[in-house]
């Protein structure tokens, strides 16, 4: 990792004062999102879900001005760990592996904050730690 990704999550950490547990890269993809969908973080910590991006025309650029104020609109939500009920993963047979998205399209649903339906956001994540196990075991822990 380099010294400017150990000061950000240093600093992510300490503003948040929460543990980064696992992380990926990924695009969130509704509802709510613009139609190209919304590129960023998807954070695990020891007390939150959470997704860390920013609208923008080109999603590399997106990726790289996250913490700039002068790109894109900021995007954030935060979900406590109490209110994860659910991580849905599709099964992908090998024809939606070679003409689909080459990450993995996935569906976490929550409690809303003051009680009603649960929210439920759609995200293609980029796994190659294991961040959707650690959130799905995070979704299925009461």
């Amino acid at each position: 990792m380099t010294e400017d990704a150990e000061a950000f999550w240093r600093d992510y950490e300490r503003s948040t004062g929460e543990t980064v547990e696992a992380r990926a890269m990924g695009q969130w993809l509704g509802p709510g999102a613009p139609r190209e969908g919304v590129w960023g973080i998807l954070i695990l910590t020891d007390r939150s879900f959470h997704f860390l991006g920013r609208k923008s025309e080109n999603w590399l650029k997106g990726i790289f001005t996250l913490r700039s104020r002068a790109e894109g609109e900021a995007v954030e939500f935060r979900v406590p760990r109490e209110d994860l009920r659910s991580l849905e993963a599709p099964d992908r047979g090998w024809l939606s592996r070679i003409l689909g998205s080459p990450f993995p399209e996935v569906t976490l649903t929550w409690n809303p904050a003051g009680g009603g339906e649960p929210v439920r956001a759609v995200f293609n994540v980029d796994d190659p730690q294991g961040f959707l196990a650690k959130l799905g075991a995070a979704a299925g822990a009461r």
